[in-house]
């Protein structure tokens, strides 16, 4: 048992350490002051962060991603919830069915809800628009967002509510007031996962780009095809740096939040 605990940490870190490190090497080629792409490079520079910023495509790419991706957040985080509490009202053997429902986005190929969405949105006209990603992005993310908010609820005493409503308060302010404050980890856990899937999904938004309106993973694709310069590996730093961004956020503020509620409660 002793020997299973310590090589348990070993094991974790070296598999952490091979699937970050390969990541991580896009850092210093970001930096490089060669032509191409060099590990590790001969001089340094950033003149291909000058050239991100310089570049009109890059800078809307950049800033239509995020514009994406907060709606996407917005959109799932309210659905989400909703869904979430519908499930949890129902009859068990019913709320499993229809949360393998709500999860069959998450089990069909990313590339066939693609084509399906393609197809759709083609004779809807809303591919370029910032509606018709928000849609399509929302649908392989509400999974994610559902099962995070389902997991705070489950943790909430229903008496809390019933009491808060044998009190006199209305529905509206039973969630505002109770329900929501116990289950906030959960629900900012999902809009980080929801901005994050949605910031970094490439499929999708390949076949609903125009070419006026591409996200910065599509940015990134068309550039490989065309011009091999490192840009491409200061954008993918820049878009390293967004989603790692939202993973600290909810490393530091979540258990935050789960600290101060144990503490409201005694």
């Amino acid at each position: 048992m002793r020997t299973r605990r310590i090589w348990l940490p070993i094991v974790s870190v070296i598999v952490a350490l091979l699937v970050v490190l390969p990541t991580l090497i896009v850092i210093p080629m970001s930096f490089t002051g060669e032509q191409s792409f060099k590990f590790p490079p001969d001089s340094w520079s950033v003149r291909w962060y000058r050239s991100f910023g310089q570049s009109e495509a890059w800078r809307t790419s950049l800033v239509f991603s995020i514009e994406v991706a907060l709606c996407v957040m917005a959109l799932t985080t309210v659905v989400g919830t909703m869904v979430a509490f519908g499930l949890r009202g129902l009859p068990t053997r019913v709320a499993s069915w229809a949360q393998s429902i709500v999860l069959i986005p998450i089990i069909i190929p990313t590339i066939i809800t693609a084509i399906s969405v393609y197809e759709t949105f083609l004779r809807w006209h809303l591919s370029g628009s910032l509606l018709g990603f928000t849609l399509a992005e929302s649908v392989i993310t509400l999974p994610y967002v559902v099962l995070s908010i389902g997991v705070g609820i489950s943790r909430i005493d229903p008496r809390l509510a019933k009491a808060a409503a044998t009190l006199g308060a209305r529905p509206l302010a039973v969630f505002f007031k109770v329900t929501l404050p116990l289950m906030l980890p959960s629900v900012l856990t999902a809009m980080l996962l929801a901005f994050v899937a949605s910031l970094d999904e490439p499929v999708i938004a390949l076949f609903l780009s125009t070419p006026t309106k591409q996200t910065l993973p599509v940015q990134m694709y068309n550039s490989m095809l065309q011009v091999t310069d490192p840009t491409v590996a200061a954008a993918s730093t820049i878009l390293l740096t967004l989603v790692t961004l939202g993973g600290a956020v909810a490393l530091v503020v979540v258990p935050y939040l789960r600290r101060s509620r144990r503490g409201t409660r005694t």
